[in-house]
């Protein structure tokens, strides 16, 4: 039973960290994206991949919670893609707004964050290391 909690974990850190390492030639910026949004690969659909992939092991295909672990990560890829994907399309021209401002007046007005979403790619990164990730661990732990 501890599996179905602790693989969709050690995949959500994973791809975390393996952003670090696509990252790590500019080491600042690699540990800003341990804790970021978007990138690759997508945590969030490697998450929540595996959560669905851990119950498909455990329960079958058939299984009602097979089901609806599977609608709520399409949700959440679809989410990571598309609304959040805009969001920080979004926050570059709202950026760019501000900084047409003069700078007295654009000190109060902080900076909105711009890499939010996730490209289709990202995220279908993410859904290859949720998936494979999740069977290696499931045959080893």
């Amino acid at each position: 039973m501890y599996k179905i909690l602790l693989i969709p974990i050690i995949i959500g850190f994973g791809a975390q960290f393996l952003k670090i390492i696509r990252y790590a030639r500019t080491p600042k910026d690699a540990w800003k994206q341990l804790l970021s949004y978007g990138g690759m690969p997508s945590s969030h659909t490697a998450f929540v991949t595996s959560v669905t992939m851990v119950v498909f092991l455990s329960e079958g295909w058939q299984s009602p919670l097979f089901a609806l672990s599977l609608v709520y990560a399409l949700l959440i890829i679809r989410d990571a893609v598309g609304l959040r994907q805009a969001l920080g399309q979004h926050g570059q021209i709202i950026n760019r707004l501000r900084n047409l401002l003069p700078s007295d007046e654009r000190i109060n007005i902080p900076p909105l964050e711009e890499r939010m979403g996730h490209t289709p790619t990202e995220a279908l990164a993410g859904a290859i290391w949720g998936i494979v990730g999740s069977l290696v661990l499931w045959s080893i732990l």
